[in-house]
C-alpha cells in the first residue's frame, strides 16, 4: 500500500507540474493571440481609414490639398522655431542658474570661512601653506637671478673680448696699411730709378754701337783695299789670322735683353744679361 500510495503521488506531482506547463504554455499563446488579433484590429483600422481618405481625396480637388499641405507645412516651421525659442531660452536659464549657483557657493564658502578664521590650527595651517607658495616663489626668483647674471657675466666677457680683438685687428691693419704704402712708395722710387738707368744705359750702349760699327767700317776698307793700309799690316796678318779677327771683330747680332740692378753696400751692380757668352762680351766690349 505504501509503495502504491508513494507511486500515485509521484504522478500526481509529475501530472500537476505538467498542468502548470500547459497552463503556462496556453497562457503564452492566449498573449500572442490577443497580439495578433489587435495588429489585425489596428491594420483593418488603417485600411478603413486610408480607404476613407482616399474615398475623400476622391470628391476633393488637388487645389484644396495643396493648400492643406502648404498650411500644414507652416505649422511645422512655427513649431520648429518655437522650439528653437525654447531650446534658446532654456540654455540661458541654465546658464543662469549655474552662475547663481556658483555666487551661492562662493558665499557659502566664504562663511564658512570667516567661521573657521577663529580656529588657531586653521590659521597656522594657511599661515604654512602661505609661507611655502612664498618661499618656492622666492626659490624661483633667486635661481632666474643667478643665472641672469651669470649671462650677463659672460655676455660682458665676450664683449671685452670683442673689443679687444677689434682693436688688435685696427692696430694690424694700420700697421699694414703703413707697409704697403711704404712698400708702394719703394717700389715707385725703384722703377723710377730703373727707367732712369735704362735710359743711360741704352745711350751707353748706342754710342759704344756706332763707334764699334765705324771700326768695323774702317777695319773692313783696309781689308779689302790692300793698297790703303799699313805695310806692316799686310805683312803680319796672315789668311787665318785675317779669318780670327774677322770673326772676332763680327758685333754681337743679339740684342740685351733684360738688365739687373742689385745693390750692395750702397753701390749698384749692373749685370748685362745677353745671348752670347761673357766671354763674346768681353771681346766685343774689346773691340768697341
Amino acid at each position: 500500500m505504501t509503495c502504491s500510495l508513494e507511486n500515485v503521488l509521484s504522478d500526481a506531482k509529475s501530472l500537476v507540474e505538467r498542468l502548470r506547463n500547459h497552463d503556462n504554455a496556453a497562457e503564452v499563446l492566449i498573449e500572442q493571440t490577443t497580439s495578433l488579433n489587435k495588429r489585425v484590429e489596428a491594420m483593418k483600422q488603417y485600411q478603413e481609414e486610408i480607404e476613407s481618405l482616399n474615398q475623400v481625396a476622391r470628391h476633393r480637388p488637388r487645389s484644396s490639398l495643396v493648400m492643406g499641405i502648404q498650411q500644414e507645412n507652416r505649422q511645422i516651421r512655427d513649431l520648429q522655431q518655437e522650439n528653437k525659442e525654447l531650446r534658446t531660452s532654456l540654455e540661458e536659464h541654465q546658464s543662469a542658474i549655474e552662475l547663481i549657483m556658483t555666487k551661492y557657493r562662493e558665499q557659502v564658502f566664504r562663511l564658512l570661512m570667516a567661521s573657521k578664521k577663529d580656529d588657531p590650527a586653521i590659521v597656522t595651517q594657511l599661515k604654512e601653506q602661505h609661507t611655502t607658495e612664498m618661499q618656492a616663489h622666492i626659490d624661483k626668483i633667486n635661481e632666474m637671478a643667478t643665472v641672469m647674471r651669470k649671462a650677463i657675466e659672460v655676455d660682458e666677457g665676450r664683449l671685452c673680448e670683442d673689443e679687444e680683438r677689434i682693436k688688435q685687428l685696427e692696430l694690424e691693419n694700420s700697421g699694414l696699411r703703413e707697409l704697403l704704402g711704404i712698400s708702394r712708395e719703394a717700389f715707385l722710387v725703384l722703377t723710377r730709378e730703373e727707367a732712369s738707368d735704362s735710359t743711360s744705359l741704352s745711350a751707353l750702349l748706342t754710342s759704344a754701337d756706332i763707334s764699334l760699327r765705324k771700326s768695323v767700317k774702317k777695319t773692313m776698307e783696309e781689308m779689302r783695299n790692300p793698297s790703303t793700309r799699313p805695310t806692316t799690316m799686310t805683312q803680319d796678318i796672315t789668311e787665318p789670322k785675317r779669318h780670327q779677327l774677322i770673326t772676332r771683330i763680327t758685333p754681337p747680332t743679339t740684342p740685351i735683353t733684360a738688365v739687373r740692378v742689385r745693390r750692395t753696400a750702397g753701390r749698384k751692380h749692373r749685370h748685362f744679361c745677353q745671348g752670347q757668352t761673357e766671354r763674346e762680351l768681353d771681346k766685343y766690349l774689346y773691340f768697341s
